[in-house]
């Protein structure tokens, strides 16, 4: 459902209405210079949000004020999980993350930087990359106990 419209300046513009709305993490840079104290502009009010999300919302702020950075992991061991499937977008609302670096793909609490005190060293994350095709040691990770 592709539609044409002209915008303020007269250009004529194609858009895609049917493009699925975006439900990923609030993500900056690992360099900016001041991180976001707020959610982004484009989420819907939070008033205006379903009661599960508002739910769900909630809360992720408890936890985020007891713990001001969180892994999904963490996340998901702490909340309940009978709206897990609102899970990213109820993120938005509380929180960023960095693309990359120390802490990438952490749920960090909106207005704390974590570059800014040594404190927060304990929440950095590592990712590791498995190469599904390195047979040297495919048996280790056949069962989920080695």
């Amino acid at each position: 459902m592709v539609r044409v419209a002209v915008d303020g300046s007269g250009q004529v513009t194609a858009f895609n209405t049917q493009v699925p709305v975006k439900r990923g993490l609030f993500a900056v840079k690992c360099d900016v210079e001041v991180v976001p104290v707020s959610p982004p502009g484009y989420l819907e009010p939070e008033d205006k949000v379903e009661p599960h999300l508002k739910d769900v919302v909630r809360e992720l702020r408890v936890l985020l004020d007891k713990r001001p950075i969180v892994t999904r992991r963490v996340m998901l061991n702490n909340i309940s999980r009978k709206y897990e499937y609102l899970y990213k977008l109820a993120t938005n609302y509380v929180g960023y993350t960095f693309r990359s670096g120390p802490w990438k793909d952490a749920l960090i609490k909106y207005g704390v930087d974590p570059r800014s005190d040594p404190k927060y060293r304990y929440y950095q994350t590592m990712t590791f990359q498995v190469n599904p095709k390195d047979k040297r040691r495919s048996d280790m990770w056949s069962d989920g106990k080695t």
